[in-house]
């Protein structure tokens, strides 16, 4: 049992009231034995004896169907873990079978149906038993249809277990407001505009995105491309005319004869999509207040043309649309191309070794095209090592392009130029770093405005902007080292940053970078 030692501690060599050692260290030592025996009777062997076994596992668990669910926990004893205990799963109720992969406590478990299983686990270690029951509620992720390559368009698509083969059969069906979840695995189908009857509307667009914890996969690899066909864009994977509000989440576009995703109206949401090897662009717009997010373009090639009709993403046509954390990488022709888009914004993405093909433009971020005042707003952006141009106005104007950051580009890093027609543009807080021409800032033809350039890296003078890594795959791939000299040197553009003023580049540098190094 415990001891207060703080107060009147008889122990040998401890000073009593009189100053003198207490003198009764025999009697001291033999009441220690007995009360060490007694302690190890009570709390030490017996206890060990008493100590309860239990099982600390989440009684409820909700599980997504059909993935397998992992199962686990501990086993105490006592409020110690039991070592070398064993422990099995089994099944009290539930509408499917339920097989469980691995031995003991932690255990993959798949079921065969959903709905609200009792399991029973049980575990022993040191003769002693515990068991435990645990509920589980497997549910299937809520949708209007749903569509699986082992599926059937004689079905009538509502339920998990009753589910279309194709797309095609799902797009002739829905309605506004319906979500459509594709089951993971390849559908070799090719989805034009006559696949699709009606529009989404504001508030109930028309989903179609991957069930939770899968991929599906659109492939056109089934049909060979003609050669003799003059358009190197057609046919593709999916193609919606004239029809708004539609949404694609998590799918993969792939191996197309022409583009992958092309997307002809308005109030589009693209999230989540990976496009690539595709004959024509990655993905193509041309409407009005579309969005595309948190997506990847690569490998598109148009070989029947030398390469000059595959972009990452295009946008031919449209006002205020968004590109935001976009990935546009070796590409036949262009990274992201806006062309005639107005008032659009592209931020936070990145466009690299773009221009593959003989013929491609081989552009990071074309920004416009010749002759529109554009208003467009290219912000927080990375180029590196596109063939020709990082960043260019490709004869247009209206620009505001600031924070953004140009590596290694074979031809100029910033080429945007005054020109009588457009309005003039704004480039500011940008960097050029080892870019093959340098920057591009003047007047093209007489009655344009030059460009309004101010906090660059060229007109600091800042030659190395210090970079913690120039590695791609570096996590600190084009941040900025303490004491950079673009650190706090930009303008305030009217948004957040940290320190005393905004740095230049796409990456604000943190707090910890900007130490003083005599610190």
């Amino acid at each position: 049992m415990p001891h207060d030692t703080r107060a009147d501690d008889p122990r040998p060599g401890r000073l009593g009231a009189e100053g003198r050692a207490s003198g009764r260290t025999g009697l001291y030592l033999a009441a220690v034995a007995l009360v060490a025996f007694a302690v190890m009777l009570g709390s030490g062997q017996q206890g060990r004896e008493e100590a309860e076994l239990t099982l600390d596992v989440s009684p409820e668990w909700v599980h997504l169907y059909p993935h397998a669910l992992s199962l686990g926990g501990s086993v105490l004893l006592g409020t110690r873990e039991a070592r070398g205990a064993e422990a099995t799963w089994q099944v009290l109720s539930g509408p499917g079978d339920v097989v469980f992969a691995g031995e003991g406590l932690e255990v993959e478990a798949t079921f065969g149906a959903p709905g609200t299983y009792r399991l029973l686990v049980t575990a022993e270690a040191g003769g002693r038993t515990a068991s435990r029951e645990v509920t589980v509620e497997v549910v299937v992720a809520e949708a209007d249809y749903y569509v699986s390559p082992d599926g059937s368009d004689r079905n009538d698509g509502r339920s998990i277990d009753r589910p279309f083969r194709t797309i095609r059969r799902a797009a002739a069906v829905v309605r506004p407001g319906d979500v459509v979840l594709l089951r993971g695995g390849v559908y070799n189908e090719y989805n034009v505009a006559d696949s699709w009857r009606r529009s989404g509307e504001p508030g109930a667009p028309i989903t179609f995105k991957s069930y939770p914890g899968e991929r599906a996969i659109i492939d056109g690899s089934h049909v060979q491309r003609d050669p003799r066909s003059p358009n190197p864009s057609a046919p593709e994977l999916i193609r919606i005319v004239g029809l708004d509000w539609y949404v694609f989440e998590g799918i993969t576009f792939r191996n197309s004869a022409g583009r992958g995703l092309a997307l002809e109206g308005s109030h589009h949401v693209v999230r989540n999509v990976v496009s690539h090897s595709n004959h024509g662009d990655g993905i193509f717009l041309n409407g009005d207040y579309n969005i595309v997010e948190d997506s990847v373009s690569y490998d598109n090639f148009s070989r029947s043309n030398g390469g000059d009709s595959a972009d990452g993403i295009k946008v031919v046509e449209g006002t205020r649309n968004v590109i935001r954390r976009f990935l546009a990488y070796e590409n036949s022709d262009d990274g992201i191309d806006l062309w005639d888009s107005t008032n659009s914004l592209v931020e936070y993405s990145m466009a690299f070794r773009n221009g593959r093909g003989s013929t491609g433009n081989g552009m990071g971020f074309k920004m416009g095209r010749d002759g529109l005042t554009s208003h467009n707003v290219i912000r927080f952006n990375v180029a590196f090592e596109n063939r020709s141009h990082n960043f260019t106005d490709n004869g247009g104007g209206g620009l505001q392009v600031y924070n953004n950051t140009s590596v290694g580009a074979g031809g100029f890093g910033f080429a945007v130029r005054g020109r009588p027609e457009v309005e003039r543009s704004l480039v500011v807080n940008n960097i050029s770093f080892r870019d093959g021409s340098g920057v591009l800032i003047d007047v093209e033809r007489r009655g344009g405005q030059l460009p309004d350039s101010r906090n660059n890296s060229w007109d600091l003078g800042i030659d190395d902007p210090l970079f913690a890594s120039l590695d791609p795959d570096s996590p600190r791939f084009l941040r900025l080292r303490p004491g950079s000299p673009a650190i706090d040197a930009g303008v305030d553009m009217g948004l957040p940053y940290v320190g005393a003023a905004m740095d230049l580049g796409a990456f604000e540098s943190v707090a910890s970078a900007r130490a003083d190094e005599g610190d």
